[in-house]
């Protein structure tokens, strides 16, 4: 539980900012992180989100935060933006590289009503460190899963 001593949404902003490292901004009263230099942002859907995931964590990749939304079947990856990444891992289907700019709306509490965390942020050292994998890493796990089920036809099933 990340967020269970916080009683305010602005607690919980400080929260984010501080002990993960996120680039916090409040909007319309609510913690969000606006897309840019500083965060990255990566969606798939669910069913390729959970290998993805499973692929990333080890040793090199300290942290693989990741919000979803009840109502939503779309995962998103928080990253580090890189700077080039090759055409062919950049073009993955049903992988998304949210533009400069976009708004992520960030949990407000532990529970999984709204935003939640599928896998909740690891602590930074210093605000302003964010833990998390690198855009191309993720794009590269992304399309490493879809090659996969191709050949096997296992992911058939993907809405």
């Amino acid at each position: 539980m990340i967020l269970d001593t916080c009683y305010s949404l602005h607690e919980v902003a400080y929260v984010y900012s501080h002990r993960f490292g996120f680039p916090v901004e409040m909007a319309g009263g609510r913690p969000s992180l606006v897309i840019g230099d500083a965060v990255g942002a990566v969606t798939m859907p669910q069913q390729v989100g959970w290998p993805v995931r499973d692929r990333l964590r080890h040793p090199k990749v300290l942290a693989v935060p990741v919000i979803s939304h009840p109502r939503h079947r779309q995962w998103i990856f928080l990253v580090h933006p890189a700077g080039l990444v090759s055409t062919p891992v950049a073009r993955v289907p049903q992988v998304c590289i949210l533009d400069p700019g976009s708004r992520v709306w960030l949990p407000t509490s532990d529970s999984r009503f709204g935003w939640y965390w599928v896998d909740a942020p690891k602590r930074a050292s210093s605000p302003g460190d964010m833990l998390a994998p690198a855009q191309g890493q993720v794009l590269r796990a992304a399309k490493s899963v879809l090659d996969e089920w191709a050949l096997t036809g296992s992911g058939s099933r993907l809405i």
